[in-house]
C-alpha cells in the first residue's frame, strides 16, 4: 500500500502534513510507504504525475490538502482510488480568482496571476478556466471519500464543501474551529488511517 500526500498551492513536497503522515506510517505502519511529490505545476501536468504514481500500486490512498482535495477527487472519480480529503477546494476556479484583476472575464488564458507566494507554477486565467470545465458534478464512489472540514477555515467556506460532498453520502468530519492549513491534523490521524485501512 501507499499513501501519496497531495498539496495545496504555496505549499511543496516537504509539506508539513506530509510530513506528519510520513512520520504516523513510520511509528505505527512501517509497511506503508507515503509519498509527497512536488505538484507546482499546471493541472494537467499535476495529474499526469499523479497518475505515473498510482500506477506504481493498485493500493494507492490519495491524502489532498486544499487545492490538492480538487486533484485528489479529480483521480478518485477517473480511476476509483480511495482519497482523504482535508478542507478540499470545491470551486478553484472562483476562490482563485483573488489573484486576479476585476476584469477577468476579459482576460487571454495566457494571463498570468498576480500571486506573490507563486512558486514554481505561474497560474494563468488559462488554468481557472481548465478547473472550471473539469469540475466534477457526481462522485464515482462516495463511500471511498473522507471529507474532513474545519469550521474555522479562513480560505474556504466549509459549508460549501461540506454540501457539495454531503449531498452524495461521502464519510464526513466536521471540527469546530481549526483553520485552513488544518494545524490539529495530527490529532485526526487515528481516524484518518481507520477510513485508510478499512
Amino acid at each position: 500500500m501507499q499513501i501519496i500526500y497531495v498539496h495545496g498551492l504555496h505549499s511543496n513536497a516537504n509539506s508539513v502534513k506530509g510530513n506528519q503522515l510520513r512520520d504516523y506510517c513510520a511509528a505505527h505502519y512501517p509497511e506503508i510507504a507515503v509519498h509527497s511529490p512536488d505538484l507546482n505545476h499546471k493541472p494537467e501536468q499535476v495529474l499526469h504525475i499523479l497518475r505515473d504514481f498510482i500506477a506504481q500500486d493498485e493500493k494507492t490512498v490519495l491524502v489532498g490538502s486544499s487545492l490538492g482535495g480538487f486533484f485528489s477527487t479529480l483521480l478518485h472519480n477517473e480511476l476509483g482510488v480511495k482519497a482523504v480529503l482535508l478542507n478540499p477546494s470545491t470551486q478553484p476556479h472562483e476562490t482563485l480568482l483573488r489573484f486576479f484583476p476585476e476584469n477577468w472575464r476579459n482576460l487571454p488564458d495566457d494571463f498570468v496571476a498576480n500571486d506573490e507566494k507563486a512558486t514554481t507554477w505561474q497560474m494563468t486565467m488559462g488554468d481557472l478556466r481548465w478547473f472550471e470545465r473539469h469540475k466534477p458534478t457526481t462522485f464515482r464512489q462516495p463511500e471511498k471519500l473522507f471529507v474532513l472540514l474545519e469550521t474555522g477555515d479562513e480560505l474556504l467556506d466549509y459549508r460549501l464543501a461540506a454540501q457539495y460532498y454531503g449531498e452524495q453520502g461521502t464519510k464526513m468530519w466536521i471540527s469546530e474551529g481549526g483553520d485552513h492549513r488544518m494545524t490539529g491534523f495530527v490529532e485526526k490521524l487515528p481516524q484518518v488511517f481507520e477510513f485508510i485501512l478499512a
